[in-house]
């Protein structure tokens, strides 16, 4: 029969009676009853659970894991096993391992703080916490000593005081790149590849402009050409680009800068100035002074290409290169007027080389002149373009103790003068191409002692190097490419059958970067001469080997 209340009672009917006989169906119902009984599910209030199973069960005491209990956990097993102590904090060592550490009263009072602003207020931090950058102003108080770290100094200059940097030394500091650090040092820039500059007259300045740059070009040549001076070229050219227009200046250049590539050629110079190649005459360089507009001495080395020069005063020259070592090179230039003076002058041991096709548009005294132990060598057979019958008044090409090389050249168009004039142990080589081959209507002259390849008969020549050439008036012209030592001897590559006049040096290398190279001989002989190389610094010489171009002269 059903619980009431979680209670058991009897089904009615069931109590036996004394004395009197049980009677089997209401004995069976009360068994059955209690089979059905201890079977049910045993109510809570009879000290069951009220289920059949364990999660019922659970629930039904409540005890549902998750719900009213916590379920067993490893780490609760661990952490109840550790003992805490004043001060300390328990953390995880492992998987269900726990230790505890200190947690001191200060750390505790900033557990407590809500955010940052007041985490840093307990640490006591100002404003200088939270900035991304420290400036100036963010520093007060004395200067941190240099035994402490420091420089001792609030200024750049008494800290290098401090430091014990010379005034010198001081005075680099102020420089911000490392070209503005090697003009206050005094150093040379060096040059390792081509260095370009820019020149144009009408957008250039030479003063606030670098003419690095086709758009911070310099105003003027001669600017340029301070500049080139000032670096270390080794083996490197510096190539000045001139723009078009008129340049009325004096090109003056001194010795060669800081270069080591030895004799200039065609392909290895440490100056280039380049006009326009196209039209050369787009680019017009005239004096401002007399004299001309090109001047070489001391052993400069330049090219010149895409130029044209022109003279507006009497008597100027427009290549003018004298001194042994000076050389111009010069390529698809104009040559215009340049009435009494000269287009291509030499002397003095200096050397012009034409290397290609130019133009003449302008008469001159003379077209060549060649004097003093000096030469003028036209290379590569050009075509010389003559436009408008120029006129020269003294000669076409003029040679005196020196050498023309002329070989091969064409001439278009015509001139008029003197059409060559040699003597004075010059030299006029045009490889015999007849007494008419330079330009001009009259007759040339080759006085005594002047050799013009078309006026001699019998002569001698040993085309070489060393080499001569014997004449038929029986001077000698001797020539070679040797080392200057200390008093060596060289032989002359034939005797002179009387006399040896002298003999002239010329070193081959570049002049050093401070003094200078000398080459000279003595006890000049009719078969050799002692060669002598010298190097000159601050007024004192000392002896060195110095290849040398010489010349010899005699009879």
């Amino acid at each position: 029969m059903p619980r009431t209340g979680g209670v058991y009672t009897e089904p009615a009917g069931t109590k036996g009676t004394p004395n009197t006989t049980i009677q089997s169906a209401p004995y069976n119902a009360f068994v059955d009853d209690l089979v059905g009984d201890a079977n049910a599910a045993r109510p809570i209030t009879a000290g069951g659970t009220g289920a059949t199973n364990a999660t019922t069960a659970r629930t039904n005491l409540g005890l549902e894991i998750g719900v009213n209990v916590q379920a067993y956990d490893a780490d609760l097993t661990a952490f109840a096993n550790i003992t805490i102590a004043a001060n300390q904090i328990p953390y995880g060592t492992g998987a269900a391992a726990w230790a505890t550490t200190a947690l001191t009263p200060f750390a505790r009072t900033v557990l407590d703080d809500a955010d940052a602003t007041a985490f840093r207020a307990t640490l006591g931090l100002g404003s200088l916490a939270t900035a991304s950058t420290v400036n100036n102003g963010d520093w007060s108080g004395t200067d941190l000593s240099i035994a402490n770290g420091g420089t001792g100094a609030s200024t750049v200059a008494a800290a290098l005081t401090n430091f014990g940097a010379s005034a010198f030394f001081q005075t680099l500091f102020p420089a911000a790149s490392a070209a503005a650090f090697i003009a206050l040092v005094g150093l040379r820039t060096l040059v390792t590849s081509t260095y370009n500059l820019y020149v144009n007259t009408s957008t250039g300045n030479d003063v606030t402009n670098d003419g690095l740059t086709a758009g911070t070009p310099f105003k003027t040549i001669s600017r340029a050409i301070r500049v080139a001076y000032e670096l270390d070229l080794r083996t490197a050219t510096v190539q000045i680009n001139v723009a078009d227009g008129l340049y009325g200046e004096t090109l003056y250049l001194y010795g060669s800068p800081v270069w080591s590539s030895g004799p200039a050629t065609q392909l290895a110079v440490p100056i280039k100035i380049v006009g326009n190649t196209t039209t050369p005459a787009n680019v017009s360089i005239t004096n401002d002074a007399a004299g001309g507009p090109v001047r070489l001495r001391s052993g400069a080395i330049v090219q010149f290409e895409g130029l044209r020069f022109v003279s507006f005063t009497s008597g100027c020259t427009a290549f003018d290169v004298q001194d042994a070592g000076s050389h111009a090179i010069v390529g698809n230039c104009n040559l215009s007027q340049f009435a009494g003076g000269n287009h291509f002058f030499s002397s003095d041991g200096g050397k012009i080389s034409v290397i290609s096709n130019y133009s003449i548009a302008g008469g001159a005294a003379t077209h060549y002149h060649a004097t003093e132990h000096s030469e003028i060598r036209v290379y590569n057979a050009p075509t010389v373009t003559i436009t408008g019958t120029p006129a020269f008044s003294n000669f076409f090409a003029g040679v005196s103790n020196s050498l023309l090389y002329a070989r091969s050249i064409t001439w278009s168009g015509a001139a008029t003068g003197q059409r060559f004039f040699v003597h004075r142990n010059g030299v006029i080589d045009t490889n015999s191409a007849g007494a008419n081959y330079f330009p001009g209507n009259v007759a040339g002259v080759a006085q005594t002692g002047g050799v013009h390849d078309d006026y001699v008969t019998g002569r001698t020549i040993l085309l070489a190097q060393p080499g001569y050439v014997k004449n038929d008036d029986g001077t000698i012209r001797q020539w070679g490419f040797s080392a200057f030592n200390n008093a060596n001897t060289i032989a002359f590559p034939m005797t002179f059958p009387n006399n040896c006049f002298g003999v002239i040096a010329t070193p081959a290398a570049a002049p050093p970067s401070t003094g200078l190279y000398a080459s000279h001989y003595t006890a000049a002989t009719v078969s050799n001469f002692l060669a002598h190389g010298r190097q000159f610094s601050g007024g004192a010489g000392s002896t060195v080997s110095l290849s040398s171009s010489w010349e010899a002269w005699g009879n």
